[in-house]
């Protein structure tokens, strides 16, 4: 899984790069139709904007997006959502092929 990390103006750009790849390595590693992810980290008026983008193999790309004034806050916010749309991508891709199988038995 490839991970790309985008953070313009971020005062600590080393840090937060490395503190990102450890948790969504951490969070997605288990995954194995994740192809990359991509993560934006932005300030909009003191507020921090965490968007992350996932690309699964022969889907779509999923998008989740948050914004709060503390960035851990924002990011775990943003992981949430994006749990919730790789359980339906899940759901709609595996399970539902696997139920069609059984159907026809």
């Amino acid at each position: 899984m490839q991970i790309k990390i985008d953070a313009p103006g971020h005062k600590n750009q080393n840090k937060l790069r490395n503190f990102l790849q450890n948790k969504l390595q951490a969070t997605f590693s288990k995954y194995k139709f994740i192809n990359s992810v991509t993560t934006r980290v932005t300030e909009d008026n003191g507020m921090k904007v965490i968007s992350l983008q996932l690309i699964p193999k022969n889907g779509s790309p999923l998008f989740a997006k948050d914004t709060s004034y503390d960035e851990n806050q924002a990011l775990n916010s943003a992981l949430k959502k994006m749990q919730a749309q790789i359980k339906k991508y899940k759901d709609a891709r595996f399970y539902r092929n696997r139920n069609q199988r059984n159907r026809d038995l």
